[in-house]
């Protein structure tokens, strides 16, 4: 199975672009996507995401080998892009991957005091979310910041920088569905 720099690189030069080019249209330097794609550096979910969306494939594309199209995800099937160092911490596909889908259902674990990421994202489409566990503070940048407990809901507009902050004292966890599919 291919490095995850190692099909970075690939998606690239099928797309017929240049280090450069796909450096600077995600906002990123040519030398820490060249180390990317060698393995060297660790990208964050954030770059990988606007890598992903210049070579425009799914961001779990990256984490998966080739399959045949499915309808059904088996719990111990899921796809998992971990968040940090362990494996607690992380984003669960629950759709399946399968060619010309329009929406997605990610899992969002994060323990107390975390949040899906540093810094604001914002990406293509509109979201749902359901609080299934814990208490979370959604930041919409430039926004009031909105509290979610469980059996809570909230429509974002994707586009505007968002993100999610565990604020309570145990594990939390979010559902999303997301169109169109961005991991």
């Amino acid at each position: 199975m291919p490095t995850l720099g190692e099909k970075l690189r690939q998606l690239r030069q099928a797309k017929g672009l240049s280090l450069s080019e796909v450096a600077s249209q995600a906002g990123l330097t040519t030398g820490f996507l060249s180390q990317t794609e060698r393995d060297l550096a660790n990208p964050s979910i954030s770059s990988l995401r606007e890598i992903c969306r210049v070579l425009d494939v799914p961001l779990f594309h990256l984490f998966i080998d080739e399959e045949p199209a499915r309808h059904v995800v088996h719990k111990e099937e899921r796809r998992v892009i971990p968040l940090g160092t362990g494996n607690v911490e992380r984003y669960e596909r629950l759709s399946p991957i399968t060619p010309n889908l329009k929406m997605e259902m990610l899992l969002l674990t994060l323990e107390p005091k975390h949040a899906n990421q540093h810094e604001f994202l914002s990406h293509p489409g509109e979201e749902i979310t359901l609080c299934l566990s814990g208490t979370f503070r959604i930041e919409v940048k430039g926004r009031e910041s909105v509290i979610l407990n469980e059996g809570d809901t909230i429509y974002l507009d994707s586009t505007q920088p968002h993100r999610y902050i565990n604020i309570g004292d145990t594990r939390g966890q979010l559902l999303f569905v997301t169109t169109p599919p961005g991991y």
